[in-house]
């Protein structure tokens, strides 16, 4: 029940032409999350408050600081001993090979890695060139071809061995510099042991390497571990049942010379002696689930790419779930960084980003507020109040209706495979199920409008004001009567594949001799205008009242793909999915494989509000420092504030605005040890951020709306000012003067009655014995020199 329409869009992508465009972010929006989590993305962090996207390789340093080669987010990252993951270089999702520092650097699909002796970093990457990454984050290309290299290791005496699998040979780079054909005939495949020169390989894939310079070579991916020993000698371990007689996603060599295997199909991690004893050190085989504990009891869903360091710990991608984990030279498994997928996804109710959802979803908003969820991959229909309380409406959490759909209430109800949503005015939900269409009540009454036996195959639903269901389906829009009855609306449509494939184009015109090419979602306005994703022309379409239908925006080039902003045909799209729209006649557009959010204004003009062009990914942010995967839904509120599902997640997004301070702090008075308090509000979007500062200097950790402290000073009295800023702006308050005054002096306290009067006995008394003390004083200085 994945997403129907990405074979088509994949397809689309595999033959396309990407016009180079730039997206002008005129007005862009902050995607922040709305309800549920995600284990993708590219947040740094402690544990598992960090996200990976796809990491494919591993490596480690003296220090036991853990490498990840990302192949999707396009980064290195770093691990500390502690968990924390800091990004080393790249941009998330960005692709390309240009050297610099940090995030001014570009990657591309990093997928091999290895550290040298002074910690430096090596990359291999797609355009078969060879990266360097200091310790310091500096990213160099070396002028070395590394063709079809997946795997790189370096042996005790400094040189860099990297597989050419697609050459069926090994090469390396001696420290000098030196390129070297090492083991292997380049272009002849085979498994021929013997030595390395004359030895054949097929398919090398990965490399390990021992401290008495052993060379481990995975050869292709089913085949059995081979070594290359030190003195040259190819040599194969014998086959190991439940170990290297199926799919291997990776080796490595422990700190006791010992091949270690990630036997994915299996889900274990297997330790192959010198003596070709094989040992599972985790995982069970055939129980590939995700769990974490001691070694018997610990499992993996698909171990990958592996690295070790000098202390004993095994690092392990568990692939799919986008986390590294970590095994002890006891035997105990844990999480070292990221969120796993199991605890990410699934079907919990909650508010806000305690509730689950499954990695694939779409939404629709209903009249009072509410979004509903296709939750597809769960089978589900979900409500998701204004203050992200999400509850089920109806389906069975997980069970699929058995190969058909089941109408009933709530619970009672199945779903087979949800394809697309819509809302009426009623607030009734309607989704495509596969091949019929079906409404679901606010009461979570489900009943079937279109059966799935007249043989319709619907992408995308709109419903108009007099309750008329809209569907798209081949290279057509269908419309439904509430009872049920399906006649053609726009374009040409018919069932017969012979007949279907010929019907499709990009003319204008009259709604029946319009033609579309494999349209996806759809939207009406207030005016009755309905907005068609015309997806494989990659443009959006209008068809008005009258039937009479247009381009929106976009010109009809199938196979070319863009994202540019522009006013109608300036503009360009690739593969747009889903529409939505606002009272103000803006019509919104998930840019699916462009992973952009995108708006289109009543004058045709087209803005990219979210997201940054071919860089797929998880994370919120402001406008192209956002990251979306192949945005597939989309519901907007009248005023436009938009909702969206990225992987497991639910996002709201809004326009951005810089900050703006609404309550100036204001000027005080207090006496010299009393306490200060000084506040400013402010909005804006981004949240804004604070520094306080004191006659022109930063007030160190005033980072608050409010500053406060205790035991004023004299030194403390002057001028206050903060300064709020997001990344559209800053802006400073007033100037908020603190006076400091000294504490009065109380008057002696009066003895016995108080108030006015003779002085009292005591008074008295006192006054005395100072006059004779005075006296005598003055007896005692008399005489003495220098007085």
């Amino acid at each position: 029940m994945f997403k129907s329409i990405l074979p088509i869009l994949l397809a689309h992508a595999a033959l396309s032409t990407w016009v180079a465009a730039q997206s002008d972010y005129a007005a862009p929006y902050v995607l922040q999350p709305f309800a549920g989590i995600s284990s993708f993305g590219h947040v740094d962090g402690r544990g598992s408050a960090a996200r990976f996207y796809n990491p494919a390789g591993l490596a480690t340093d003296a220090a036991g600081n853990v490498y990840v080669a990302e192949i999707n987010n396009q980064l290195v990252r770093k691990v500390t001993p502690a968990g924390e993951v800091t990004t080393l270089a790249g941009v998330p999702g960005v692709e390309g090979v240009q050297d610099g520092t940090g995030a001014s650097a570009r990657l591309s699909y990093p997928a091999g890695i290895a550290v040298d002796q002074s910690g430096n970093i090596f990359v291999t990457n797609q355009r078969n060139v060879l990266r360097k990454i200091t310790p310091a984050g500096v990213v160099s290309t070396l002028p070395h071809l590394v063709q079809g290299a997946s795997s790189l290791a370096f042996d005790p005496a400094g040189n860099l061995y990297f597989t050419q699998n697609s050459w069926h040979s090994i090469r390396r780079i001696t420290p000098a510099g030196q390129l070297e054909e090492f083991a292997g005939q380049n272009f002849t495949s085979g498994t021929t042991d013997g030595p390395r020169q004359s030895a054949l390989f097929t398919d090398p894939r990965r490399l390990g390497a021992d401290a008495v310079g052993n060379l481990w070579v995975m050869d292709g991916w089913y085949a059995t571990p081979r070594k290359i020993s030190a003195d040259g000698t190819v040599s194969s371990l014998p086959v190991i049942p439940g170990v290297t007689d199926a799919y291997m996603d990776d080796l490595t060599v422990d700190t006791s010379g010992n091949v270690v295997v990630a036997a994915s199909v299996y889900g274990t991690i297997n330790r192959i002696s010198p003596a070709s004893q094989a040992t599972v050190i985790a995982g069970k085989s055939g129980e590939r689930a995700y769990v974490d504990g001691p070694a018997a009891t610990a499992r993996f869903q698909q171990p990958g790419a592996m690295a070790c360091d000098r202390t004993g710990n095994l690092y392990v991608v568990d692939d799919g779930s986008n986390v590294i984990r970590k095994i002890t030279p006891q035997g105990d498994v844990s999480t070292f960084a990221g969120m796993p997928r199991a605890l990410a996804e699934g079907t919990v109710d909650g508010r806000g980003d305690a509730a689950r959802f499954s990695s694939s979803c779409l939404v629709a908003r209903a009249p009072n507020g509410d979004l509903l969820v296709a939750d597809q991959e769960n089978s589900l229909i979900r409500r998701i109040t204004s203050d992200g309380t999400v509850s089920t409406v109806a389906g069975q959490p997980g069970i699929a209706g058995q190969y058909a759909s089941l109408d009933g209430t709530g619970p009672g109800a199945r779903f087979y495979a949800l394809r697309a949503i819509a809302t009426d005015a009623a607030g009734n939900c309607f989704v495509a199920d596969q091949s019929s269409i079906r409404k679901v009540t606010p009461a979570g009454v489900v009943t079937t409008i279109v059966p799935a036996d007249q043989g319709y195959y619907p992408f995308g639903l709109a419903v108009n004001a007099t309750g008329t269901i809209f569907f798209t389906d081949r290279d057509a829009v269908l419309r439904a009567t509430p009872g049920g009855t399906v006649d053609t609306y726009a374009g040409a449509y018919s069932q017969d594949p012979d007949v279907s494939y010929r019907l499709h184009g990009s003319d204008n015109g009259p709604r029946a001799q319009a033609r579309f090419y494999g349209p996806t979602g759809l939207a009406f306005d207030n005016a009755g205008n309905l907005y068609v994703a015309d997806s494989g022309n990659s443009t959006i379409r209008k068809i008005a009242p009258d039937g009479m239908v247009t381009n929106l925006a976009g010109t009809a080039s199938p196979g070319t793909y863009g994202s540019a902003d522009g006013v109608g045909a300036a503009a360009s799209f690739a593969a747009p999915h889903a529409l939505a729209t606002d009272t103000a006649g803006n019509v919104y557009v998930a840019d699916t494989y462009s992973n952009l959010i995108r708006r289109i204004a009543p004058d045709g003009r087209v803005t990219t509000l979210v997201g940054l062009a071919r860089a797929p990914g998880n994370g919120p942010g402001l406008g192209g420092n956002a990251r979306l995967n192949w945005p597939m839904s989309i519901a907007a509120t009248p005023t436009g504030t938009l909702y969206l599902a990225n992987t497991s997640q639910i996002y709201e997004a809004k326009p951005a605005a810089a900050p703006v301070i609404t309550t100036q702090p204001l000027s005080q008075s207090v006496v010299s040890g009393g306490n200060v308090q000084l506040s400013v509000s402010a909005g804006g979007l981004p949240a804004p951020t604070y520094q306080w500062y004191f006659n022109g200097a930063p007030f160190q950790g005033a980072t608050g709306s409010t500053l406060s402290f205790t035991n004023a000073r004299s030194t403390d009295a002057g001028d206050y000012t903060v300064v709020v800023t997001n990344e559209l702006g800053s802006v400073t308050s007033t100037k908020a003067t603190l006076t400091v005054t000294t504490a009065p002096v109380p008057p002696p306290a009066s003895g016995g009655g108080g108030g006015g009067g003779a002085p009292s006995p005591w008074f008295l008394l006192v006054l005395g014995i100072l006059r004779l003390v005075h006296r005598f004083r003055r007896r005692w200085t008399w005489g003495k020199p220098g007085l």
